[in-house]
């Protein structure tokens, strides 16, 4: 039996489909990942590059280098909001209900834009 990727509907012969930019489509080994050393040292260097990939993306978006952000990620840290904000993970705290609604309304519209996906109405 060999593995199978259909990410869409099949035309003509060939697999159709689309993929995000920075989604990672997998053939799965029969073996459901339980294979020699082979397969774990393919699955480690796996594991690094989106490890680099999120790590990258952090610092980028939290204005700190890659080489801060890797030592910060060796261990557990948790953040107060305001902790957050100096770090640079997030901008702003979210401090009502009626605030959360309107940043779920505007990611609802970025995400419709980004998809054409139909908006969904939020309470």
């Amino acid at each position: 039996m060999r593995p199978i990727l259909c990410p869409g509907p099949v035309e003509e012969s060939r697999a159709t489909g689309a993929s995000a930019a920075g989604a990672r489509p997998l053939t799965a080994a029969r073996s459901s990942g339980i294979g020699g050393a082979a397969d774990i040292e393919l699955q480690g260097d796996d594991l690094r590059s989106v490890r680099d990939t999120v790590l990258h993306r952090i610092a980028e978006a939290a204005g700190k280098t890659y080489d801060r952000i890797f030592d910060d990620s060796l261990r557990d840290r948790w953040f107060t909001a305001e902790e957050a904000i100096e770090y640079g993970l997030i901008d702003r705290v979210i401090d009502s209900q009626s605030d959360l609604r309107a940043r779920i309304r505007m990611r609802m519209t970025e995400v419709k834009w980004l998809t054409g996906v139909a908006e969904t109405s939020v309470g």
